[in-house]
Protein backbone atom coordinates (compact mmCIF):
# COMPACT_ATOMS: atom_id res chain seq x y z
CA UNK A 1 0.00 0.00 0.00
CA UNK A 2 1.17 3.54 -0.71
CA UNK A 3 2.04 5.53 2.40
CA UNK A 4 -0.47 8.14 3.53
CA UNK A 5 0.22 11.65 2.26
CA UNK A 6 -1.59 14.92 1.64
CA UNK A 7 -3.75 14.78 -1.47
CA UNK A 8 -4.28 11.00 -1.31
CA UNK A 9 -7.83 9.75 -1.89
CA UNK A 10 -8.71 7.24 0.82
CA UNK A 11 -11.49 5.09 2.31
CA UNK A 12 -11.66 3.31 5.63
CA UNK A 13 -11.93 -0.44 6.13
CA UNK A 14 -15.21 0.17 7.98
CA UNK A 15 -16.90 1.70 4.93
CA UNK A 16 -16.50 5.47 5.17
CA UNK A 17 -15.13 7.80 2.52
CA UNK A 18 -13.93 8.56 0.00
CA UNK A 19 -11.94 11.41 1.46
CA UNK A 20 -9.01 13.52 0.35
CA UNK A 21 -6.31 13.98 3.00
CA UNK A 22 -5.77 17.70 3.58
CA UNK A 23 -3.51 17.54 6.66
CA UNK A 24 -1.51 15.02 8.64
CA UNK A 25 -0.70 15.91 12.25
CA UNK A 26 1.84 14.03 14.36
CA UNK A 27 3.49 11.93 15.36
CA UNK A 28 1.97 12.01 18.81
CA UNK A 29 1.41 9.46 21.54
CA UNK A 30 -1.96 10.51 22.97
CA UNK A 31 -4.10 7.69 24.38
CA UNK A 32 -7.23 6.49 22.60
CA UNK A 33 -10.10 8.85 23.48
CA UNK A 34 -12.37 6.24 25.11
CA UNK A 35 -9.46 4.83 27.09
CA UNK A 36 -8.64 8.33 28.38
CA UNK A 37 -12.25 8.79 29.54
CA UNK A 38 -11.71 5.80 31.84
CA UNK A 39 -8.67 7.53 33.32
CA UNK A 40 -6.06 5.55 31.38
CA UNK A 41 -3.76 8.24 30.04
CA UNK A 42 -0.76 6.02 29.31
CA UNK A 43 0.81 6.99 25.98
CA UNK A 44 -0.13 5.11 22.81
CA UNK A 45 2.26 3.95 20.14
CA UNK A 46 3.30 6.98 18.04
CA UNK A 47 0.59 7.75 15.48
CA UNK A 48 -0.92 10.44 13.26
CA UNK A 49 -4.23 12.28 13.05
CA UNK A 50 -5.65 12.97 9.58
CA UNK A 51 -7.90 15.84 8.57
CA UNK A 52 -9.82 14.91 5.44
CA UNK A 53 -12.27 16.52 3.04
CA UNK A 54 -15.28 14.48 1.97
CA UNK A 55 -15.47 13.94 -1.78
CA UNK A 56 -19.18 13.05 -2.14
CA UNK A 57 -20.32 14.35 1.26
CA UNK A 58 -18.89 17.86 1.75
CA UNK A 59 -17.25 18.71 5.03
CA UNK A 60 -14.19 17.94 7.09
CA UNK A 61 -13.62 14.56 8.73
CA UNK A 62 -10.99 13.42 11.23
CA UNK A 63 -9.35 10.00 11.26
CA UNK A 64 -7.29 9.50 14.38
CA UNK A 65 -4.64 7.09 15.58
CA UNK A 66 -3.09 5.80 12.34
CA UNK A 67 0.40 4.83 11.31
CA UNK A 68 1.60 6.17 7.96
CA UNK A 69 1.10 2.68 6.47
CA UNK A 70 -2.66 3.09 7.07
CA UNK A 71 -3.04 0.75 10.06
CA UNK A 72 -4.60 1.89 13.32
CA UNK A 73 -2.69 1.81 16.60
CA UNK A 74 -5.96 1.34 18.52
CA UNK A 75 -7.92 -1.27 16.51
CA UNK A 76 -7.94 -3.48 13.40
CA UNK A 77 -9.17 -0.55 11.26
CA UNK A 78 -7.22 0.33 8.11
CA UNK A 79 -7.10 3.20 5.68
CA UNK A 80 -7.20 2.12 2.05
CA UNK A 81 -5.52 4.40 -0.49
CA UNK A 82 -7.53 4.64 -3.71
CA UNK A 83 -5.40 7.24 -5.44
CA UNK A 84 -2.02 8.50 -4.26
CA UNK A 85 -2.14 11.92 -5.94
CA UNK A 86 -4.48 14.88 -5.86
CA UNK A 87 -5.85 14.81 -9.44
CA UNK A 88 -9.35 13.66 -8.41
CA UNK A 89 -9.59 16.59 -6.00
CA UNK A 90 -9.26 19.00 -8.93
CA UNK A 91 -12.53 17.78 -10.42
CA UNK A 92 -14.69 17.54 -7.27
Amino acid sequence: MAPLNRGAVIRTSYGTGPYTIVDIDGPCDCPEYLRSLDGDNTPSEPHYHLTCKGIYRPGLYWLNGYRLDGTSVWSDDRILVEQAGAQLELFT
